[in-house]
């Protein structure tokens, strides 16, 4: 069952063959092609965020629910094709806040990046800045700068202004160049 789960966050990727790496990445091993990250947090920071993500639910063993849509008062669960709705209350009593959100990401991808760094994650990262919501319009380089208007871009978004880029800040920046997937608002029952 558990198997279904990574092979339903690869197929909203489009990722057919992806479950392994899928798995592997939130195991710890990014070096196949994705990236993952455990975080805690609500609904309303799920939704924030935007993205389909694996809930870890508690009990006599831990159970893993790939999250795919959210309203007011229903989940979407289940990969593309096997879908169930059912209601935030039947998963609340079990789940304490953990989460797990992967994404397509390069295996050489640095850990981290900061001030001075450069190459082709730089130039990445640049493009993303200039999409968020309060976008960053200097130089392409990580200099003080950029390190000013990134502590500035993680105290909006709840994230430790550290001025370093790191799984959590990627992610935040990420989610406004990714168009898809989304977490569903609205979706048929």
């Amino acid at each position: 069952h558990q198997q279904e789960v990574w092979q339903g966050l690869a197929d909203v990727w489009h990722d057919d063959g992806g479950a392994n790496a899928v798995r592997a990445a939130c195991n710890g091993d990014s070096s196949r092609g994705y990236a993952c990250l455990r975080d805690q947090g609500s609904w309303s920071k799920i939704k924030h965020l935007g993205l389909p993500v694996v809930l870890i639910l508690q009990g006599d063993y831990a159970t893993r629910l790939l999250l795919r849509g959210i309203d007011e008062d229903r989940l979407l669960i289940g990969g593309p094709g096997q879908s169930l709705t059912v209601t935030k209350e039947a998963v609340d009593s079990r789940w304490l806040g953990a989460y797990l959100v992967a994404w397509p990401q390069a295996s050489g991808w640095p850990a981290e990046i900061g001030r001075g760094a450069d190459g082709p994650a730089v130039a990445t990262i640049m493009e993303m800045a200039a999409r968020v919501d309060v976008p960053y319009h200097g130089g392409r380089l990580f200099d003080a700068s950029f390190e000013l208007w990134l502590r500035s871009f993680q105290m909006r978004n709840g994230l430790e202004p550290d001025g370093i880029i790191g799984r959590r800040t990627l992610l935040y920046l990420m989610m406004a160049s990714i168009k898809e997937p989304q977490l569903l608002r609205t979706w048929e029952n």
